[in-house]
């Protein structure tokens, strides 16, 4: 959400990113990169998140926000994007994050035209526990597939 890396959270404070913080230990978050939302696009509908609403597909956003109410409904837990720019993000978007991975300034992204983002197909998940929860039902409304090895984080809509 910051735009940095585990890596430079971890710097900034002077420990390794396999540190592990005690509780009520104070960190300084250093100033990100932050990209803010995409604008509104026709053929997209909202999902809620904290940054406010987020866009997908039109399709994949009505399952999303179904399965959202079952994963509250079951777990009690509400499936949030990670970030800003954790569902559908314009390609000049995609570029600024692909420019930060080469740079090793951020997460791994795709090459701009490469990445399902693009055609809001595509959340990013904030916590492992909510993408365990959407492996474990989400094939019902059409999310789970992942296109990107090694992304705990990234979910894929393939339709229902």
């Amino acid at each position: 959400a910051n735009g940095i890396t585990v890596e430079a959270l971890a710097s900034a404070n002077g420990l390794s990113s396999e540190d592990f913080l005690v509780e009520g230990q104070s960190i300084e978050v250093p100033v990100g990169t932050e990209i803010p939302a995409a604008p509104p696009v026709p053929g997209m509908a909202s999902i809620p998140s904290p940054w406010g609403p987020l866009q997908l597909r039109a399709d994949a956003a009505q399952a999303w926000i179904a399965m959202r109410a079952e994963a509250l409904r079951l777990y009690g837990v509400e499936l949030q994007p990670e970030g800003p720019v954790s569902a559908y993000r314009t390609s000049e978007q995609q570029a600024e994050l692909y420019a930060l991975y080469l740079a090793g300034q951020g997460a791994p992204a795709r090459p701009p035209g490469s990445s399902s983002h693009e055609l809001g197909l595509s959340v990013d998940v904030a916590t492992p526990e909510m993408r365990s929860i959407i492996d474990q039902i989400g094939a019902q409304f059409g999310w789970g597939k992942v296109n990107a090895p090694g992304e705990w984080w990234h979910v894929d809509y393939v339709g229902g």
